[in-house]
């Protein structure tokens, strides 16, 4: 008869392990998921959709050393920085870990019971978005001037670009800030022109801040501004309201004056064409101050006194 027990006993004891494992098993261990921004920290719970069927007991699983309590373990080979809180089933992804798709295998174990069992969850790591998506970056020749023109593909928490100008590429200067267009999926494009350019060589650099201060910069693009030959002058300078120009070409369609500010002030100038190579403009209207003279690609300072 005991034989017979022990016998009986070995039987439901083996029926119950397959039971625990298979179509009968009150452990119910579904494959959990989750997702993160590479270069930041986060966490998985694996056992948010794990559950015990068993009468008297919570259905969630519940991690601990007590009869009808969990105990969770990792098993196989885990991604180095992605790691097992064993007291809270929460896996840790460290801020290290590269983009990517990663998959984590773990054990469970109820306490006082056979049950047991083993899952799997995803990890997806998505790469950092950048803040901008710059498709181009351009300066060329325009009347006279450079114009800088830039395109976006996608802005994300851009609060505002920034423009820097060398005429060496090494000592920048700060140009100017426009504003950018904060969150956007669509194509944007820019447009910003310097009336002051410096002669020969014009280096811009461009850079981006984010609403939390962080600045990325985002290319650098040269153009040379041509200056003209050594006939290209202008006399009296500084002058008190009259000056010439020498080497003009006769061509006053593309004259413009500028302000250091970068106001045009070209209509408050009266231009009057003296030879074919010479020109007399009127400064009497215009406040004292710097101002350059661009012409057909050319440009010369000059100030009014």
């Amino acid at each position: 008869m005991k034989n017979f027990t022990k016998l009986t006993l070995a039987f439901f004891l083996t029926i119950a392990f397959i039971t625990a494992n298979g179509a009968g098993s009150p452990l119910f261990l579904r494959p959990d998921s989750g997702t993160g921004i590479e270069g930041t920290a986060f966490t998985v719970n694996i056992l948010e959709n794990d559950s015990f069927y068993y009468p008297n007991y919570p259905r969630d699983i519940i991690l601990g050393t007590a009869t009808g309590q969990a105990v969770v373990s990792q098993y196989g080979t885990w991604t180095q920085g992605i790691t097992l809180n064993t007291e809270n089933g929460l896996v840790n992804v460290a801020s290290t870990v590269p983009a990517g798709i990663y998959t984590v295998k773990y054990q469970l174990k109820i306490n006082g019971f056979i049950y047991e069992g083993r899952s799997e969850a995803t990890i997806t790591v998505k790469g950092n978005p950048l803040p901008v998506e710059l498709t181009s970056f351009r300066t060329t020749l325009q009347d006279n001037n450079i114009e800088l023109t830039w395109h976006s593909a996608t802005e994300t928490n851009n609060d505002f670009y920034s423009i820097y100008k060398s005429n060496d590429g090494q000592i920048w200067k700060f140009w100017r800030n426009i504003r950018g267009a904060g969150n956007s999926n669509e194509e944007l494009s820019y447009t910003e022109i310097d009336y002051e350019p410096y002669q020969d060589k014009n280096y811009y650099k461009l850079s981006q801040t984010d609403f939390d201060g962080t600045i990325k910069e985002l290319g650098v693009s040269v153009v040379q501004f041509k200056t003209g030959d050594s006939n290209f002058s202008a006399y009296p300078n500084p002058t008190k309201g009259l000056i010439t120009i020498n080497g003009a070409h006769n061509n006053t369609n593309s004259l413009r004056i500028v302000s250091t500010l970068g106001t045009v002030v070209t209509n408050n100038v009266t231009v009057t064409s003296v030879s074919p190579r010479q020109l007399k403009l009127d400064f009497s209207n215009l406040p004292n101050g710097i101002y350059f003279i661009h012409l057909d690609n050319r440009m010369i300072q000059v100030e009014k006194q």
